[in-house]
């Protein structure tokens, strides 16, 4: 923005005669316009910055960035050459200079107040009101006695009062500073000298008449530049860090996964996992407690991420120790709940766990507070669930499981799978429901356990808008398991 407003200028006194007067001036006040640009620049640009990232709630942005624009017009609006260069009344500048004077500490100590609070007894919050009051009342007074400084005595004063009142309430906040708060404050600390400096050569209390405010802004900037910098530097070493730990972190959970299907005659298996952050708190696996049945837990933690992961990898060592009991599905999450009830202060498990007894053709089923198994029996072209749902884990010490049974036979389809099935929703908020989960199962049927796996996913990604490979809302499991029709003379 600054070199554009130099072209700019530049352009205009090539195409006019200049006079020896306005390049007099220009050179005169060259470091005010080149201040006055870059202050207001730097403004503009923090308010950009803002909007793009839509925070024009966050007031220390939006009031830094009022902030450098006030003082850059300022700053540019009462310098001599701004009069030679509009073609407009000179007062019309001295009455932009004035009035910004006695607006602009507002937006500065909102500014301060949202690093110190409200300070002692709310006097930060305080010091913005009386100012934004003040010049409420000081800026139509001055229009209308058509003095625009009519005001500025009492300014002073105000000004004076604010810095006072900001250094008593940063000489308590200093000890409880660290690293770049302190280069901040330091900042800080040197504009309101260079200001309060200032104001005191208004009002004649000082032997000189130096003043170099503007300067003091130059170093503020500096200093919060370098804050910003460090802050910023600071916190992706750290991102990064926490990067390769959520990457360890991945690898440890897909390593208590099962890491190849349990073969088992008569059934054949696919699992699909999929996580919505870098760890998720979904689980399965599998128990065989003979050579001719099978044991299939699915889990969900309740939440997502880190937490839900720890829990996730409880799952597996309670389900674990649950092995002297995987023939009965009731025993087996009675017992987990056992080892849950009392660890947890809010946090809960649904699980269901499926016995497939290829023995007796039974489909052996209990949960808990989870999504009912999809059952789709070849023979009579049907699907069947279980209404059959106990207790969430973790919460309920008195909590009872108890079997569902059926009947299954060669060719027969079962599906179990997380509450991030059929709670996809699409763009419009719409979940996929259970509904369209059996309607695709039968229209899928002739499907691989694999392939039906990877077809419904696919179908998922669609309903959502989403691309594959993109993160869904929640995180995924989907186990399909087919009883082998070349199975059928052990039935």
């Amino acid at each position: 923005m600054m070199s554009l407003f130099s072209i700019l200028l530049f352009g205009f006194f090539l195409q006019s005669s200049t006079p020896i007067q306005l390049r007099a001036q220009l050179r005169a006040d060259l470091g005010q316009v080149v201040l006055a640009v870059l202050f207001a620049s730097v403004g503009v640009a923090v308010l950009i910055l803002a909007g793009l990232r839509r925070r024009f709630k966050d007031l220390s942005l939006v009031s830094f960035g009022l902030c450098g624009v006030l003082y850059g017009v300022r700053l540019f609006s009462s310098s001599g050459t701004t009069s030679l260069l509009f073609d407009v009344p000179p007062i019309l500048w001295v009455y932009t200079t004035a009035f910004i004077t006695y607006f602009i500490p507002v937006p500065f100590v909102v500014f301060l107040e949202q690093f110190m609070g409200r300070g002692w007894k709310s006097s930060i919050r305080r010091l913005w009101q009386l100012q934004a009051l003040y010049a409420a009342v000081a800026i139509p007074l001055s229009g209308f006695r058509h003095n625009p400084w009519e005001a500025g005595g009492w300014n002073s004063s105000l000004v004076i009062l604010i810095i006072v009142v900001i250094f008593g309430n940063l000489f308590h906040m200093l000890p409880r500073l660290a690293g770049e708060l302190k280069v901040f404050w330091a900042g800080v600390t040197i504009f309101m000298i260079f200001i309060l400096n200032a104001n005191l050569v208004q009002r004649g209390l000082l032997p000189w008449r130096w003043t170099a405010e503007p300067i003091g802004l130059l170093i503020f900037i500096g200093f919060l530049g370098y804050a910003v910098a460090h802050r910023f530097f600071t916190n992706e070493k750290q991102l990064l860090a926490i990067e390769q730990e959520m990457i360890t972190a991945r690898r440890i959970q897909a390593s208590i996964l099962p890491q190849h299907m349990p073969e088992v005659l008569g059934l054949n298996l696919a699992a699909r996992y999929l996580p919505m952050a870098a760890v998720a708190g979904d689980f399965y696996d599998f128990l065989v407690p003979d050579g001719k049945g099978m044991g299939i837990l699915v889990a969900d933690v309740s939440g997502h991420g880190v937490p839900a992961a720890l829990i996730a990898s409880m799952v597996k060592v309670s389900f674990a120790s649950q092995a002297p009991v995987a023939l009965d599905p009731a025993a087996v999450l009675t017992g987990m709940n056992q080892v849950f009830c009392g660890k947890f202060e809010r946090e809960f498990i649904t699980a269901g766990y499926l016995l497939l007894d290829m023995g007796n053709r039974k489909f052996v089923y209990a949960g808990a507070g989870h999504p009912s198994p999809l059952l789709l029996k070849r023979s009579e072209n049907k699907i069947y669930e279980f209404s059959e749902n106990g207790l969430i884990m973790g919460q309920f010490p008195e909590a009872h499981y108890v079997n569902a049974e059926l009947d299954i036979g060669p060719g027969d389809r079962i599906v179990l799978y997380t509450d991030g099935i059929p709670e996809t929703t699409n763009p419009s908020g719409e979940f996929f429901g259970e509904e369209r989960l059996k309607q695709f199962l039968e229209a899928q049927e002739h499907r691989s356990p694999g392939r039906f796996a990877d077809a419904l996913l696919e179908q998922l990604f669609q309903w959502s808008g989403k691309r594959s490979g993109e993160t869904l809302d929640d995180d995924l499991t989907l186990i399909v398991v087919d009883i082998d029709t070349a199975a059928s003379s052990s039935f």
